[in-house]
Parts: structure tokens; C-alpha cells; sequence
């Protein structure tokens, strides 16, 4: 489940930083995507390692 949530929010970055780059231009896309990346991983990474520490006692 939070892997399909992970895909979804890094294809949903990726479609907005293309249409950012059309605007702002390399750097500023860059930046953008790397903002937007850093919030996911900041707010999944918690459930993420619960998942793998459960997958790895059973």
C-alpha cells in the first residue's frame, strides 16, 4: 500500500515538474522536484521501515 502510494506521489511529481521546467526552467524544476521528493520520503519513510521490520520478523 505505501508503495503504490510512493508511485502515485512520484509520478504525480514528475508530471508537475515537467510542466514546471516549461516554465521556470532547469534549476527551478530541480529544486522543485527535490523539495517534493524529501517531503515523501520525510512523510513515508516511518511506515515504510515498519512494513520491512515486520516483513523481516515473520
Amino acid at each position: 500500500m505505501a508503495m503504490r502510494c510512493l508511485l502515485l506521489l512520484l509520478s504525480g511529481a514528475i508530471l508537475l515538474t515537467r510542466a514546471f521546467i516549461a516554465r521556470a526552467g532547469h534549476l527551478g524544476s530541480t529544486l522543485f522536484l527535490t523539495i517534493i521528493l524529501i517531503a515523501c520520503l520525510a512523510h513515508y519513510l516511518p511506515e515504510i521501515a515498519a512494513q520491512t521490520k515486520q516483513v523481516h520478523h515473520s
